[in-house]
């Protein structure tokens, strides 16, 4: 079958790839449903209408139904917008009855207002002959998220071919980002065997692809902005923890926005978050205009700086009667770890009407163990998730799960908002649930004890063998190790290095000799420190890869090996945050047997 030709299409760039037709399709897709991924301007993107392009009445009609739809496009009118399909080669598509075009118009949403306006794109797919047309359309106002011209993306024997009409400008910066963004995204995906979403193994099918399906993506764009205005900047200053705030900042205000579009206009909501840490979200949900409160192990530095409206509590929560909150409208668990299978138990058991939101994170069982995952076939993440929504379902909760979008690779959370049993039913599911709690622990013999005691237990806990974690975190990053044994670790491991000799010079100074040494596996080094060393070495921080990184100034450690790194140049590190200049002493000055491969003025370190 023979294809009309649309246009003239120039190829500007080639992307020489070993992928079949449909892979490159699959990557179209992705990049069709999900721009985001790539566009990191964009927050959203809303599909306004799909048709299929048959004959020159199917294109009409999508014409006609797309200058209907409420947008803001600049003045578009249906004559235009039919001459702009027309001049991209739509009607001589039309011509083969026989061969479907796919045509969608998005409507984009940005992630700033100041700087972008709502943007709207047309794309036009040939499944059959392998490619997709990309066009986006004039703004009433505001700067578009997309390039000022269309752009096809075409598979050619194997590879993939960046195509730009032949009157358009190659210089231009739009240009530019095509062939070094999208086009080694598109390499990517095609490539790949797992053709979707890469924060899931290819058998998590059973996962949401799409995002934010319980709420409404045009008004979290809306609340989203104004919320990072509100509290986002302001927090990110007085940030006091040692966590990145522009991490934990800007996805707890994510997180608060789909909260309360989930609550909707329903005021107030009185909710207890379980696990709260920083407090950041009650502190939103509560300024807000709702009244909840944080419970966590332990207090944060933050705690200190929020008004006294930010309700935060320190206390251990141990599953049982006493850890019920029937005032409460929600519980939320935002990775909520050793909790997080127990939340939809306290919301099922607080009230009849009490709901959860639940983000996972962690895996752990009822006994406060680590999951073990019970589907092979699935991603542990995954297997772990379908187990939340199963203890969800026999707990009572119609339960809905939803792909939230954070800066997190956890990001699937489980709502139960109604039940699917009747109030006087209630009973046989409360057995259930205490068979399930059983089966959940691995203990069996501890339990059936508990069984017998529960009636002299105050607390009537539900399980015997549950340990939260330590009100007090250990530390293990080696920072509370004994000096001494550091330092002994540390020279021994140089020098096994310099063993083997690898003599080098700097461009510098090419008369300087200076001993690099040789790479050794992490292993091997292990295998020369005492018995006795290691156990202090693990008990404190977990092995010796953690330490080695500790002292970058003088290791270079990756994929499990490890060796001297080069002495660092002033001039190499005068942007960086993460070396102050001259502020420490340098390591190879004082230690390397051929001194410092730098001299004093061009070294980053002090040399004293």
């Amino acid at each position: 079958m023979v294809t009309p030709k649309i246009k003239t299409w120039t190829v500007i760039e080639t992307v020489p790839e070993d992928v079949t037709k449909d892979q490159f399709l699959k990557a179209v897709d992705i990049w069709c449903n999900n721009p985001r991924s790539v566009n990191h301007r964009v927050h959203s993107s809303l599909t306004l209408l799909t048709a299929k392009l048959k004959d020159g009445s199917s294109l009409d009609t999508f014409v006609s139904n797309a200058v209907s739809c409420k947008t803001d496009i600049s003045n578009f009118s249906t004559d235009e917008f039919h001459r702009l399909l027309m001049d991209l080669g739509c009607g001589a598509l039309c011509s083969d009855k026989c061969l479907p075009i796919d045509l969608t118009l998005k409507k984009l949403l940005p992630k700033s207002s100041k700087h972008f306006g709502v943007s709207y794109e047309i794309s036009i797919i040939d499944q059959e002959a392998g490619w997709g047309l990309f066009v986006g359309l004039p703004l009433s106002q505001g700067v578009s998220l997309l390039p000022k011209f269309p752009y096809r993306l075409r598979y050619d024997n194997a590879k993939i071919n960046l195509e730009l009409l032949f009157d358009q400008a190659i210089s231009d910066p739009s240009v530019m980002w095509l062939r070094s963004h999208l086009l080694p995204q598109l390499r990517k995906w095609a490539s790949s065997h797992r053709v979707h979403d890469t924060a899931f193994e290819k058998s998590d099918t059973v996962l949401p692809f799409k995002s934010h399906g319980l709420i409404s993506t045009e008004k979290y764009a809306e609340v989203y902005q104004n919320l990072k205005a509100k509290y986002g900047q302001q927090m990110v200053k007085m940030w006091p923890e040692c966590t990145d705030p522009t991490k934990f900042v800007y996805e707890d205000v994510a997180i608060a926005s789909y909260i309360l579009l989930l609550w909707g206009e329903e005021k107030p909501i009185s909710y207890v978050e379980l696990g709260c840490g920083n407090g950041l979200l009650v502190h939103i949900l509560n300024s807000e205009g709702h009244k909840g409160v944080g419970i966590d192990l332990r207090s944060r530095k933050i705690w200190k700086m929020y008004p006294e409206t930010t309700k935060l509590e320190v206390c251990s929560i141990t599953p049982s009667d006493s850890s019920l909150f029937p005032e409460a409208d929600w519980l939320i668990g935002n990775h909520s770890d050793e909790l997080t299978p127990w939340l939809p138990v306290i919301a099922a058991r607080s009230s009849q009407t009490c709901k959860y939101f639940l983000l996972p994170c962690c895996p752990y069982d009822f006994d406060g163990l680590k999951y073990r995952r019970k589907n092979s076939h699935l991603s542990q993440y995954a297997d772990f998730l379908m187990y939340i929504k199963l203890i969800s379902e026999k707990c009572g909760f119609k339960t809905d799960i939803d792909r939230m979008r954070i800066p997190s690779t956890k990001r699937i959370c489980l709502v139960g908002r109604d039940r699917t049993y009747e109030p006087d039913a209630w009973m046989f599911i409360n057995a259930s649930i205490n068979q399930m709690i059983e089966d959940g622990c691995r203990k069996k013999a501890e339990n059936e004890e508990n069984k017998s005691n529960k009636a002299s237990n105050q607390d009537n806990e539900w399980v015997a063998d549950y340990k939260p974690r330590d009100a007090i975190e250990k530390v293990r990053n080696c920072t509370q190790l004994e000096q001494t044994l550091v330092q002994e670790i540390v020279m021994l491991t140089v020098k096994h290095l310099l063993v083997k000799r690898r003599l080098q010079s700097h461009p510098k100074y090419p008369n300087k000799i200076w001993n690099a040494g040789g790479v050794a596996a992490i292993g091997d080094v292990i295998a020369l420190i005492g018995t006795e060393k290691l156990k202090k070495l693990k008990s404190e921080c977990g092995g010796l890869q953690t330490l080695l990184k500790n002292h970058h100034q003088v290791f270079l450690v990756e994929k499990g090996k490890v060796q001297l790194r080069t002495p660092i140049l002033q001039s190499d590190v005068c942007n960086s945050s993460k070396i102050k200049i001259k502020s420490k002493p340098c390591w190879y000055f004082e230690n390397h047997p051929d001194g410092c491969l730098l001299d004093e003025a061009d070294c980053a370190f002090k040399h004293v």
